[in-house]
């Protein structure tokens, strides 16, 4: 049915014997005329094409049988549930619009179909205060459109939420609940999207899932008892702010860079360190011999024929509670920065691994399962200001080349304060190492690096246990009343140079 035809059809007639009316009262009658009204909402009872611009208004329930039941082809086009329920068999697309602009979809409930809404290359598309139920595919489907928003609606007792195609610019998701969905919450590859002020519950996928979408905010969201919590991949400056998180399965807050372990090239040396590749013998490692392995991992160096630093994600002021998984966890990041979250009862509380120049500052990361922060082979790390207390393992772990590790309290940690291993050219200093429950600072097989200007006392162990340690700079250090040694260079540390560390 085209309701659309049926009544412009009446509404031409009308215009007509107006206008005989207005000739035969001569022209007196137009000085006196009111201004045009706006066409009523039309009203709407069974499924069809609409083609006329104008709002249409459901009169009471639909019941679709097959196919879409609303197919818009034209701009200007808002259907109006009126509260009521567009229901299908499981199978179709209840709204359905494509090539057009400036639609909207509100105050209705859209009920057991494949695809709740789905709109492809249209613009300047609103669905609002609407509630998509147990679709088998997806509630609503965003493609190839722009500034297209979903907003004050609920998405539930389905597959996927809302999917963000490639192509699509300027989308949001806002003030929308998730509940009890198989999939992912969001998914989101469009350029610069937005989920903000939402809620996510039982949702057997990510909350949260933004992939190769530059510029995506994903902000002031909560996320509860979900598989996945806020994924991040293949995408610069993003920004992941102000999101409370607790009891997620995995990762709570994944963010995945582009950049594998790279090969030497122009831009790019390499340093040895860990234990992979056989060479000869440690480099600047005290006590290698033939058959010892090494692990080779880049470092980064400026240079001209280097390629551009992409955008940086942003991993914000986040409250991260009770996760199975890590707190936050960074894979190959390039310039990320972790800052300013709160991470308490996850695995790890932040964990990086692979990738450079990442930057984790001002955070609290205290009674996590395992360690407060852990570095595992990222290069260049920055790991500054930092509250760990009361994590279960180490207040921090690092295997690093490059790390900067510096005004950071570790507290009451089981195990070390800093633990520091197979690692080149670290710089410790300005830490406070208090009353952790074995050493202040362990280190072993480090080479290259200092420790200056600390203060660790009331260690369980050693203040500061150096083992098989090289070319290692201790100066200035506030050492003492720890349990054993307040200093320990075991066997096979070589080239420490000892100064100044006194309470």
């Amino acid at each position: 049915m085209h309701y659309s035809t049926i009544q412009s059809t009446a509404r031409a007639l009308s215009v007509v014997v107006v206008a005989l009316l207005v000739v035969t009262a001569g022209l007196p009658a137009l000085a006196t005329a009111t201004p045009a009204q706006a066409d009523p909402a039309r009203p709407l009872d069974d499924c069809g094409t609409i083609d006329e611009p104008g709002e249409y208004v459901l009169e009471g329930n639909v019941t679709a049988t097959d196919g879409t039941c609303f197919e818009l082809t034209t701009d200007g086009v808002t259907i109006d549930g009126d509260g009521h329920v567009v229901a299908g068999d499981g199978d179709g697309t209840a709204v359905s619009a494509a090539g057009i602009d400036d639609v909207a979809v509100r105050n209705v409930t859209l009920a057991n179909w494949s695809t709740g809404v789905s709109f492809v290359g249209v613009a300047d598309a609103r669905v609002a205060e609407t509630t998509v139920t147990d679709t088998s595919i997806v509630g609503v489907s965003l493609a190839a459109g722009e500034n297209v928003t979903v907003s004050n609606a609920t998405i539930e007792d389905g597959n996927l939420g809302v999917r963000i195609g490639g192509g699509t610019t300027g989308a949001a998701v806002v003030d929308t609940a998730f509940t009890d969905l198989l999939g992912v919450g969001v998914d989101l590859r469009g350029e610069g999207g937005q989920v903000v002020d939402s809620s996510f519950r039982s949702t057997g996928g990510d909350a949260v899932r933004v992939t190769g979408s530059d510029g995506a905010v994903v902000a002031n969201n909560t996320v509860r008892n979900t598989i996945g919590g806020i994924s991040v991949s293949d995408a610069a400056g993003v920004s992941v702010r102000a999101n409370e998180l607790r009891n997620v399965q995995g990762a709570s807050i994944h963010v995945v860079g582009g950049d594998e372990r790279l090969p030497a090239a122009p831009g790019v040396d390499t340093v040895a360190f860990g234990l992979s590749t056989p060479v000869d013998a440690f480099v600047g490692f005290a006590g290698g011999s033939a058959g010892d392995r090494l692990t080779v991992f880049p470092r980064y160096v400026p240079s001209a024929q280097s390629p551009p630093a992409p955008e940086p994600v942003r991993v914000v002021d986040n409250a991260i509670h009770d996760g199975n998984g890590n707190g936050i966890y960074v894979v190959n990041g390039s310039e990320t920065t972790v800052a300013g979250n709160d991470l308490q009862n996850n695995r790890d509380g932040v964990r990086l691994s692979g990738g450079h120049n990442v930057t984790v500052v001002d955070n609290n990361a205290t009674a996590n399962r395992d360690d407060g922060v852990s570095i595992g082979a990222t290069a260049a790390a920055v790991v500054r200001n930092n509250t760990l207390s009361g994590n279960a393992d180490d207040g921090l772990y690092v295997l690093s080349e490059g790390a900067v590790v510096r005004d950071n309290v570790a507290r009451a940690n089981a195990d070390d304060g800093v633990d520091v291993q197979n690692s080149t050219l670290v710089t410790l200093r300005g830490n406070r190492l208090l009353d952790n429950g074995d050493d202040g600072f362990f280190l072993r097989n480090v080479a290259n690096s200092s420790l200056e200007m600390n203060t660790v006392t009331g260690n369980a162990d050693e203040g500061i246990d150096l083992r098989g340690t090289a070319n290692v700079t201790v100066a200035n250090n506030s050492v003492c009343g720890n349990e054993h040694n307040d200093i320990v260079q075991r066997e096979g540390a070589s080239g420490t140079v000892l100064e100044n560390n006194a309470c």
